[in-house]
């Protein structure tokens, strides 16, 4: 995905365009270092190639966390305003 095709509409009500993208870019980098890594016969490069998985899944985490935050601020959001329309 090139990055000018990437809109942020900033309504992020339930889905957050840039940490899609984030969390879709950082799956393909482990399928294509798993792919490198399982055709690999040099153990120094296997195990540095483990640690950029492993990285790319915390970040993956801390994208997951940081979307859940955004849900639940924006149900809070959404509290407060329908307590004034109602």
């Amino acid at each position: 995905m090139a990055s000018d095709s990437i809109h942020c509409d900033q309504t992020c009500k339930g889905i957050c365009t840039s940490l899609e993208a984030a969390s879709a870019g950082e799956k393909k980098a482990i399928v294509l270092y798993t792919t490198l890594r399982n055709q690999c016969t040099y153990p120094d490069i296997q195990v540095m190639l483990d640690a950029l998985i492993e990285k790319r899944r915390e970040m993956i985490k801390l994208i997951d966390e940081t979307q859940t935050k955004l849900t639940q601020k924006f149900e809070v959001l959404d509290q407060i305003r329908d307590s004034f329309v109602a």
